[in-house]
């Protein structure tokens, strides 16, 4: 149970979220956009598909990943709080899931507007580093467990950023990689 932060925190480390926009060079481009060929002719013998790109693939694999394990260690401090902190957990869900709703309704877009889908990813992440580590600190240490309140308000923050923030990355890089 206490190992959640650290799994989250290497997950941060390792595996920020790349740019999608900056993968492919227009130079390496094999299918301009003016001479795109109609879907009927994509992949018949005329005009085979172009090789898929390494890097963009790597990517997108890199990012899935983290974010899989970014969202199973929170989801799996939401299973565990109710057993481990007993009344503590129930206002900490309460200000979780009304913080997700309300930053979902209210600030994604702003934000994703002003700081980019790449850097809200970055602030989503911190964000849930921050509940997890309110969780970490909570079971460790019971006289704090009232710290858990406020992570589970980062932690609504950063799922409310991140989820939109996540279909903006794949957008641009399913866009990225039809662009070549």
């Amino acid at each position: 149970g206490t190992r959640a932060p650290w799994v989250l925190l290497l997950a941060l480390v390792l595996l920020r979220p790349p740019r999608a926009t900056a993968l492919i060079p227009r130079a390496r481009c094999s299918i301009s956009s003016s001479a795109r060929p109609p879907l009927a002719a994509l992949g018949s013998a005329s005009s085979p598909l172009p090789p898929p790109d390494e890097a963009l693939e790597r990517n997108y694999a890199r990012f899935s990943w983290a974010f899989a394990v970014a969202h199973g260690t929170v989801t799996t401090v939401l299973g565990y709080s109710a057993a481990e902190l007993g009344s503590a957990a129930s206002p900490s869900g309460t200000t979780l899931f009304l913080t997700y709703s309300l930053t979902a309704l209210v600030l994604s877009r702003p934000v994703l507007s002003a700081l980019s889908p790449r850097r809200t990813l970055s602030l989503g992440f911190l964000l849930y580093l921050v509940y997890v580590s309110s969780y970490f600190v909570a079971v460790s240490f019971p006289p704090l467990s009232w710290a858990f309140v406020p992570g589970s308000f980062a932690g609504g923050a950063a799922s409310g950023l991140l989820w939109p923030a996540q279909g903006a990355y794949y957008a641009r890089a399913a866009r990225a990689s039809a662009e070549r």
